[in-house]
């Protein structure tokens, strides 16, 4: 930086930026003290082995255990009950209530979890910097691209429901974003410089039909100046937070969101983590540790001391807070390059050497944003009556994303069931589904061995539900069911599956 101003003013911002703390949401339970407790007893002890570096994650009643080669879902006692073979250089969890997601972080592959297993596998086009899951499933990441970034959503199969490209010299550098359980709100957080000053700001996106937006999906967006907001959430659909360097903001609302409440944070913010309804902190002041919870409006309900070293605190990556904070800099006028100091020493990369002076071409750029489109269709979805003996209609008006399969959102629609009361839902409540496909004019659909457990509709009403739903609205005109990639069975030792199966009229109600 030229001038004696410019560096001084270059050093202040670093020295604002090194003494903020950058942490990432985690998936750990929240206990709620609301009533007091006088002793414990221990009802069962499992010895976890640590061999192939393996790590644990609290998830669905269980413990998650994933290393480089897989992962595995443990009960309370230390028993296996499922397991998934991958291979992994630097696996990261982000866990949810009924979700989780496994990254290759740097890397291009996604795994997302249910409790029964493997929902779906995703391969990302660029490197993962930073993956989130909903409840649903729904999986928000920031890929890196050089200096930029491009942040993506997924629904839990793998299908790409959006896709942002972000620079820091338009957007800003992204340094998080969540999307809402229904899938229609994308929050993200960015970070630039303006006016001379480091800025945050707080952008909601909509992809709801009725929502008024502005250019680009945009609905709302704020700033902050001098501050860092590293982490963003969703709490539900209607209520998300962002947490900076120094303060909770919470905000309301689903089509126009505002903000409720902003609560100022003395300390330094170490972690942060959240459930639907509450949301932690662990802070550090000039001696100790401290515990805060607090409700959805903002309220604090808990404060307690901890006396204990706390370790493993996820920061921003340096990487990409030096782009950011580089392409930033280089917008002032008279500013053409910056060159990083740590305590008086020049920055130096992984293997020692020094970095030396970075301008506008020593990162990659990726200028633009694309946002995928949402269509609306109206289905008929085939039900049982109401004694599960024969076929019903209902016609159902989805809004869906364009990338999705057709016959895919026909077989999710059918296991939600039916709006009407009198209709009853076909497929059995547990049942996974792990893939649709249509190929030479057949639909394949894969469901797990949920699909075999036994309900009281007829099972040629529930196989014939699925296909005639199928046929009818989608581009198939057969429809080849499968239960773990096994087409070679009778369901309910009634249906033979064997074939692809056509469209049958004969047990629709009259």
């Amino acid at each position: 930086m030229e001038g004696k101003k410019k560096k001084k003013f270059l050093i202040k911002l670093l020295l604002i930026g090194a003494a903020l703390i950058l942490f990432a949401a985690i998936g750990i339970y929240i206990f709620l003290t609301h009533r007091t407790y006088n002793n414990i007893r221990v009802l069962n002890t499992v010895t976890l082995e640590r061999d192939n570096g393996e790590k644990y994650a609290e998830f669905a009643d269980g413990i998650l255990k994933y290393s480089k080669d897989g992962v595995a879902l443990l009960d309370r006692k230390g028993k296996e009950r499922w397991n998934f073979s991958y291979q992994m250089q630097n696996p990261v969890v982000s866990v949810s209530e009924k979700s989780a997601v496994i990254a290759d972080k740097g890397a291009n592959d996604l795994v997302v979890l249910q409790s029964k297993g493997v929902k779906g596998e995703i391969h990302t086009s660029l490197p993962v910097e930073k993956a989130e899951v909903s409840r649903q499933g729904i999986v928000s990441a920031i890929l890196r691209d050089g200096v930029s970034a491009k942040i993506v959503c997924y629904d839990a199969e793998g299908n790409l429901l959006v896709e942002h490209v972000t620079s820091p010299t338009t957007t800003g550098y992204p340094l998080d974003a969540a999307i809402s359980d229904d899938g229609y709100t994308l929050l993200v957080s960015y970070l630039f410089i303006e006016q001379g000053k480091m800025t945050t700001k707080v952008a909601y996106y909509s992809f709801d039909e009725k929502t008024e937006k502005k250019e680009n999906h945009l609905i709302m967006e704020e700033k902050y100046e001098n501050t860092i907001a590293p982490s963003v959430f969703f709490l539900d659909n209607e209520t998300s937070a962002v947490v900076s360097d120094n303060q909770l903001h919470i905000y309301e609302g689903k089509e126009k969101p505002k903000k409720k409440q902003t609560v100022q944070i003395k300390e330094q913010i170490q972690n942060v983590f959240h459930d639907d309804e509450y949301i932690g902190m662990l802070l550090k002041n000039e001696k100790n540790y401290i515990v805060k919870l607090y409700d959805k409006n903002g309220k604090e309900l808990l404060s307690k001391t901890v006396e204990q070293e706390y370790k493993n605190v996820k920061k921003v990556p340096e990487l990409l807070f030096r782009a950011s904070l580089v392409q930033s800099l280089i917008q002032i006028d008279g500013v053409d390059s910056v060159k990083l100091y740590i305590g008086g020493d020049p920055l130096c990369d992984a293997n020692g050497n020094e970095i030396g002076a970075m301008n506008d071409e020593y990162f990659v750029q990726n200028i633009g944003s694309t946002l995928h489109t949402y269509q609306s269709v109206d289905l008929e979805l085939y039900f049982a009556n109401s004694e599960g003996d024969k076929l019903v209609t209902e016609t159902e008006h989805v809004r869906y994303n364009s990338n999705t399969l057709k016959e895919k959102l026909i077989v999710e629609e059918l296991m939600k069931g039916p709006f009407a009361e009198t209709y009853k839902k076909v497929i059995p409540m547990d049942t996974v589904l792990l893939g649709v496909s249509v190929k030479d004019d057949v639909c394949y659909v894969n469901f797990d061995n949920g699909f075999l457990n036994m309900t009281d509709i007829q099972p040629e009403v529930t196989i014939y539900s699925i296909v005639n739903s199928i046929i009818r609205g989608g581009s198939a005109s057969k429809v080849q069911i499968l239960v773990n990639g096994d087409s070679n069975l009778k369901y309910q030792d009634q249906v033979d599956l064997s074939q692809p199966l056509t469209e049958r009229e004969d047990i629709v109600e009259d």
